[in-house]
């Protein structure tokens, strides 16, 4: 079993800050219709003519998500791009793009419940993270708290058997893994600190994986499935106080990498 830990206390605040609406304001902007299925690169070009500017990017296993900001407009868009063309132009909340949402819609009100509930002034996580799912503000502040439990290491711990937690979790888990893999050689050491390097362990069968993380100085200290239907075990170095994830999909080892200490203790 992971580590718990305390619940967190609902709490009322301002939130000025929510993410945004599906429905009518989910469908693709007329000005910017023509640019679907055009090229990623000169469709950019004309995004900037039109008084768009990119907010920021976030990877995904196949595509590449990219929210656009209109100042002019106040409207935030978010722009799905897969093998180098746009192939999905969504408006979305302004909440996305970092900015104040006036539409008042059904969702916003739901984005602000779910984030008091879990005493937060914004969600962490953005509309393609939760695949525009028309969830109320329980359902929401479920999936943010198991998003960020991922994204931040977090031991998993779904203490209300939420479906939403899970699915929250294995997305935090899997844009954790966009935003660290710049130092997959080097896991989390840093100074003089002992470190053992498994990054050659991944792409392998697991039994491989699993006998030289033993050989390694490597114990078995926890393992689950994850709701996308893979299965993860950490490993607890006791030497070096280095905990490792290891991640597969049937008998193949599709990742090896850094976890927190906490998340190795039972």
């Amino acid at each position: 079993m992971f580590q718990s830990f305390r619940r967190t206390t609902a709490l009322t605040v301002a939130v000025s800050m929510i993410v945004g609406s599906n429905g009518a304001a989910a469908q693709t902007p007329g000005d910017l219709s023509d640019l679907v299925d055009m090229r990623g690169r000169d469709a950019e070009s004309q995004m900037e003519e039109r008084g768009y500017v990119s907010h920021h990017t976030s990877k995904g296993d196949d595509a590449a998500y990219t929210y656009w900001w209109n100042n002019r407009d106040k409207r935030c868009v978010r722009v799905r791009t897969r093998d180098g063309r746009y192939e999905q132009i969504k408006a979305v909340g302004n909440s996305d793009c970092d900015q104040r949402d006036h539409s008042g819609s059904k969702v916003a009100a739901v984005a602000i419940s779910a984030a008091a509930l879990l005493g937060l002034a914004a969600l962490a996580s953005k509309s393609h993270h939760r695949e525009d799912r028309d969830l109320d503000e329980r359902q929401t502040a479920q999936f943010e708290r198991g998003y960020r439990d991922g994204l931040h290491n977090q031991p998993f711990h779904n203490y209300e058997d939420s479906k939403e937690y899970s699915d929250g979790y294995t997305k935090g888990v899997d844009q954790r893994r966009q935003e660290t893999s710049y130092r997959s050689d080097y896991g989390s050491r840093g100074g003089n600190r002992a470190y053992v390097n498994v990054s050659d362990l991944s792409n392998h069968e697991t039994t491989y994986t699993w006998g030289q993380l033993e050989r390694r100085g490597f114990s078995l200290a926890n393992e689950r499935k994850l709701n996308n239907g893979d299965n993860q075990w950490l490993y607890w170095n006791d030497s070096t106080r280095q905990c490792v994830e290891v991640v597969s999909r049937d008998t193949w080892v599709s990742y090896v990498g850094e976890a927190s200490a906490t998340a190795c203790r039972k």
